[in-house]
């Protein structure tokens, strides 16, 4: 664990060198995540202008759902993003990946962490801010129970949410042209912004349990809200647990079948 923890503070060291040589575009990517997420709030607020709420939830509910959803996306778009699509993109295709094959550390993590963007982690702080807003504003009486899942299940679905991303990229191995595979997890994200009962019977449970998006945001604050069930806490560890094992079995498959730039 040591070891790990020395690599990622070299890498986001040297990724803070580097961004704060370019300011500018720091800025205008900051500007872009506010403005997104004021874009978002006007849009709940138009839906919300003619009901109450949404498959029982209501505007400061679902606006804590976005919050945290982008809350985890952004916690990974600062340390895991860039470096699992720059994998999609070059590091197979290239041979690049042969340079991380060759250390004495576990390949994924380190292809994860190589390219992180720190100034992500200032839009995170943006929707922590917006998060606690709309949970002050909520008007819900929070049991403790309620609070301490909501915790550990969050801290679960994120780690849940990375290997989603992992996922996502693991066919490259075996398809060199899909680059766009990088791009499907910005698509598929769209879903953990909103309660799941607005969904049809078969989407649900295809966003559960095939590819368990809505697995991300969704439980946890399901939970904070509505408090926990036995079914619902099973259903996250259950679904972490199977894509953890999932991804890391296809990530050591792609691996065998890769051959290097020097093969």
């Amino acid at each position: 664990m040591k070891k790990y923890l020395k690599i990622m503070w070299t890498v986001i060291r040297n990724a803070y060198i580097r961004d704060s040589k370019i300011p500018g575009f720091v800025f205008v990517s900051l500007i872009t995540s506010m403005l997104e997420i004021v874009i978002t709030i006007v849009f709940f607020d138009i839906i919300f202008s003619a009901s109450e709420s949404i498959a029982g939830w209501t505007f400061y509910q679902v606006l804590f759902l976005y919050a945290l959803a982008k809350t985890i996306t952004s916690f990974h778009s600062a340390l895991t993003k860039n470096g699992i699509q720059a994998m999609a993109h070059s590091y197979v295709r290239l041979g690049e990946l042969d340079f991380y094959l060759t250390k004495p550390i576990d390949s994924m993590f380190l292809v994860s962490v190589s390219k992180p963007k720190i100034y992500s982690f200032v839009s995170m702080l943006l929707t922590i801010g917006l998060g606690t807003y709309a949970l002050i504003h909520s008007g819900t009486n929070f049991g403790l129970l309620g609070m301490i899942w909501f915790v550990i299940l969050a801290l679960t679905t994120t780690l849940l949410y990375y290997y989603i991303e992992v996922l996502t990229i693991i066919p490259t191995f075996w398809l060199l042209q899909a680059w766009s595979l990088a791009d499907a997890i910005n698509k598929l994200q769209q879903f953990m912004r909103y309660p799941n009962g607005i969904f049809s019977r078969a989407i649900r449970y295809g966003l559960t349990f095939i590819f368990p998006i809505m697995v991300v945001a969704y439980y946890p604050v399901k939970v904070l809200f509505h408090g926990p069930t036995f079914s619902d806490i099973i259903t996250v560890f259950a679904v972490t647990t199977a894509f953890i094992l999932i991804t890391r079995y296809l990530w050591r498959l792609g691996e065998r079948s890769y051959s290097s730039a020097s093969s």
